[in-house]
């Protein structure tokens, strides 16, 4: 099965999901983004002086392989919950995966909370299921977005 990630197919992918000690893979599509919303500062001339650091801002998604491997998911995280619901449980999305030319990158999507999830299915059906996901931080091959701060 083909992974893909950030909307291309890889020749290797690993997702791992890890919620209490249970470790998910059966991941057929991962993506996620990020940006900053920045302030002009401004001093006592028209003319910017510059920019504040700005708001930052992560999301992405997962696609379960299966309907049985997202309501394994669903399960585990309600567990790992503070209120016993799945949206406020707290986990990390690790993925490595190969891009031509380079031998693997790694990417971290740090403090993740469920933000969305589908509707329907069947228990044990083929049907993907995706789940969408806040993201306090994703680390690019280990780089933090604002470095050292």
């Amino acid at each position: 099965m083909a992974t893909k990630v950030l909307g291309r197919l890889r020749d290797f992918a690993s997702i791992e999901v890890a919620v209490l000690a249970r470790i998910f893979t059966a991941i057929s599509e991962v993506d996620y983004s990020d940006s900053v919303s920045r302030n002009r500062i401004r001093g006592k001339y028209p003319e910017g002086v510059g920019f504040d650091l700005g708001e930052y801002e992560a999301e992405g998604k997962l696609v379960f392989s299966t309907d049985e491997d997202y309501r394994d998911f669903l399960e585990e995280a309600s567990k790992a919950s503070p209120t016993g619901g799945p949206y406020a449980a707290v986990f990390p999305v690790s993925i490595t995966y190969s891009i031509p030319g380079r031998v693997l990158a790694h990417d971290e999507l740090q403090t993740c909370l469920i933000k969305s999830l589908p509707g329907g299915g069947s228990t044990g059906s083929a049907l993907e299921r995706e789940v969408g996901l806040d993201v306090g931080k994703i680390l690019r091959d280990g780089r933090n977005p604002f470095g050292d701060l």
